[in-house]
């Protein structure tokens, strides 16, 4: 019985000495006085300061305007890395504060804000400078909504300003195909030559069955002389709200035995397939949410979507290699209801030879 406590203790105690951490040169990233000229770029140079692999899950930003790019494959101990952000100036005039949330397998700081900030100097703006897309004779602030993290049940709200670039004839603004978790109005429906208004867009989060990435889309139509019509994208990943949670102390932990599938040299028009286990080891029962694969050639299957305390699922990955001809490599996110690490992400890799 000893040994067996002795064990138990030793192995806890090597557990809580290898572990990854994250640390950043600077969490913030002045860009200081900038053009509205497009995209300007920053580093945020980051360190793995523990003694396991890092692996960055995701990055999400405050807005659409904010585009961060991040390492997908785990980051050795004492490696740097960098996480390069764009911030988008055109029609945006003035100073701006945003953030970026960074999510890794981190033990201490799984969760990691960083900031950038700046200012634009605005230059001689006209319609097309203000307004870049087109619907016809109606000019518009941006043909995409991006709205980076919305928890489910909340209701987030976006606008796009619009413009009749007409000189003499009023148009009409309308909307089809809208999703049924989405509410669009516009501030004037009929607009005279010259005239601005402001399309609403209503992201009602509560009426989606969804986790992880999304995108919806809608129709603006514009009658004037002649019909116009044009696509409205709308961008966003809903996580799960664990702040509701009734009882704090029981929850799920989902722990996977790889984050690499690797299936080597794989000959042209075969088939393959590996796994990696997914097991429960919290105190509450795990239920994978969704599994995203971005590829028709990956299926990505789990033998279960809810799994026990103590019990696994197998998540059976098969590539195709039918219509394949070189080297690929694929990310799958895998979502559950784990509140401290929500979203592990696989990455999927195979060498195709003749």
């Amino acid at each position: 019985m000893k040994k067996l406590w002795s064990s138990a203790l030793m192995l806890l105690f090597c557990s809580c000495l290898m572990a990854q951490e994250i640390s950043f040169k600077s969490d913030v990233y002045n860009y200081g006085n900038v053009r509205e000229e497009g995209k300007v770029y920053g580093d945020f140079v980051l360190t793995n300061t523990g003694d396991a692999p890092l692996i960055i899950r995701r990055v999400t930003a405050s807005c659409g305007c904010t585009t961060p790019e991040y390492p997908k494959v785990p980051i050795a101990p004492g490696d740097s890395a960098i996480i390069k952000v764009a911030y988008n100036t055109e029609g945006r005039p003035g100073n701006f504060n945003k953030t970026i949330t960074v999510y890794s397998n981190a033990i201490a700081q799984p969760t990691y804000t960083l900031t950038i900030r700046g200012t634009v100097e605005g230059r001689n703006n006209t319609a097309a400078s203000l307004y870049p897309k087109e619907i016809g004779p109606l000019r518009l602030r941006s043909n995409q909504l991006f709205l980076g993290e919305v928890t489910l049940g909340s209701l987030r709200t976006e606008t796009i300003p619009v413009f009749n670039q007409n000189e003499d004839l009023p148009v009409k603004i309308s909307f089809q195909s809208v999703p049924k978790h989405i509410r669009v109005s516009v501030s004037n429906s009929v607009l005279e030559a010259d005239e601005t208004a402001i399309i609403t867009v209503n992201y009602v989060a509560s009426d989606i069955k969804d986790y992880g990435r999304r995108e919806d889309f809608f129709y603006v139509t514009v009658e004037g002389s002649q019909k116009f019509s044009g696509k409205i994208r709308i961008n966003a990943y809903l996580k799960e709200d664990f702040s509701k949670k009734k009882n704090a102390s029981k929850k799920a932990v989902a722990n996977y035995t790889a984050s690499i599938v690797d299936f080597g040299e794989l000959k042209k028009g075969n088939q393959a397939e590996l796994s990696v286990k997914l097991t429960n080891t919290g105190t509450e029962t795990l239920y994978i949410r969704k599994i995203d694969c971005p590829a028709a050639q990956l299926q990505v299957k789990a033998s279960k979507d809810a799994v026990p305390v103590g019990k696994s699922a197998d998540l059976t990955f098969r590539l195709d290699a039918t219509k394949l001809r070189s080297s690929v490599k694929y990310y799958v996110d895998v979502i559950t209801n784990d509140p401290v690490h929500p979203l592990h992400r696989i990455t999927v890799s195979a060498t195709i030879v003749e």
